[in-house]
């Protein structure tokens, strides 16, 4: 006699908003640990090149087949590291609407900002580097870029202003 289980409390694990499906494991990895296997792949993908260069000089069909097979392993191990370091540009992003309503109001203006592309992934080095800067963009859109209500309703446009 077979006997069914009830599954229907059995608890349900949260979809990833990016994909859809069930959430990858995470684990927390210390960044130098990161970039030390960035370097280690970068002299890995090195010396792969030196052997392929040899492997063509030696005619060997013998080699063949191993260098292939070291180039598409060294390719596959380089993509993955690089990978770890990705992170979406909504990191950055999120930050923006507080800044902006902040200038908005010490400089008594209406503003609204829309982004696009917060699902980007970026190097993490690629995002701390371009954080600062970006932010200075935005504050400066909203001081010099955004006319005060009054002036934007004597131009003819809507008192709030926009920031794509």
């Amino acid at each position: 006699m077979a006997v069914a289980e009830d599954n229907s409390s059995a608890p349900v694990a949260p979809q990833d908003p990016r994909t859809g499906s069930a959430p990858a494991e995470t684990i927390r990895v210390d960044v130098h640990l990161l970039d030390r296997l960035m370097n280690l792949v970068g002299e890995l993908v090195l010396t792969r090149n030196q052997i392929a260069q040899f492997s063509a000089r030696q005619n060997d069909p013998n080699l063949v087949t191993p260098t292939q097979q070291l180039n598409l392993l060294t390719s596959e191990l380089q993509e993955e590291v690089m990978k770890t370091r990705m992170q979406a540009i909504s990191n950055v992003f999120d930050k923006f609407p507080r800044v902006v309503r902040d200038v908005a109001m010490s400089c008594g203006k209406q503003v609204q900002i829309e982004m696009e592309g917060k699902g980007t992934e970026l190097d993490k080095n690629l995002l701390e580097a371009i954080k600062d800067p970006l932010t200075h963009i935005v504050r400066n859109s909203v001081d010099h870029g955004i006319e005060m209500p009054e002036q934007r309703v004597a131009s003819g446009k809507r008192p709030e202003g926009h920031i794509k």
